[in-house]
């Protein structure tokens, strides 16, 4: 449970604004979900109803070499017959993930904020810049979206969300990633089984921009 301690202690220092004192790049890996890419696409297996996990590696973070096996498997119905017999590391993994989608998601909102002082809303901006241009973090959440674990889809979608956002407002660009996704999908309406996801995001982006009274008043939005 190192792993899940270190990243609690996060979200507490992110929660009251302290000042963060490692390396950004040691932050910005220990941030980035551990989706290993099977079926050369990283989504669910939808016939066995799990996402599979690489080993992450946390570096000078963790306590000992590897605290999660090579591959492990994330069992996300709770309806299976085997989830009775699911390990603990199992468990272990997904509330890592759900830990790193809410960290990831208070960052951005803390860099959007007057609130935070100069220094910590830099030290997010660094971290989140090192999550989208070297971990593709984007890809990796728009994989996630397609869990069958619900809550962990909604909060996947939920950071991409943020992720796009904060793209148009702070660099006045959109996500390539995101939008080639989005595009996809709704060609392949209606067989395509993540239409839903895709408009949830949307609306989620267009509601935000609407809610910005800022970018009204500057009209910077692709101005």
């Amino acid at each position: 449970m190192g792993d899940l301690s270190l990243l609690q202690q996060l979200h507490r220092d992110v929660l009251v604004g302290t000042p963060l004192t490692k390396n950004s790049q040691d932050y910005a890996s220990f941030l980035n979900p551990h989706v290993s890419p099977q079926d050369s696409s990283a989504r669910v297996n939808e016939s066995r109803n799990q996402i599979y996990l690489e080993s992450p590696h946390w570096g000078t973070w963790s306590h000992q070499d590897s605290a999660v096996s090579d591959a492990l498997a994330l069992v996300t119905d709770d309806k299976s017959d085997s989830f009775a017999n699911t390990s603990s590391s199992m468990f272990c993994s997904r509330d890592i993930i759900l830990l790193q989608l809410t960290l990831i998601k208070m960052m951005i909102a803390k860099v959007q904020s007057q609130e935070t002082e100069f220094s910590i809303k830099q030290k997010y901006l660094d971290i989140i810049t090192i999550l989208l241009k070297e971990t593709k973090i984007d890809s990796k959440l728009i994989c996630l979206c397609s869990s069958s674990d619900k809550l962990l889809s909604h909060m996947a979608s939920k950071s991409i969300a943020s992720i796009i956002y904060f793209q148009l407002k702070k660099e006045n660009t959109f996500n390539v990633t995101w939008l080639a996704f989005c595009l996809k999908t709704l060609s392949e309406f209606p067989n395509s089984d993540q239409v839903a996801e895709c408009l949830w995001i949307l609306r989620a982006i267009i509601r935000d921009i609407l809610k910005d009274e800022d970018l009204h008043k500057s009209g910077s939005l692709f101005g």
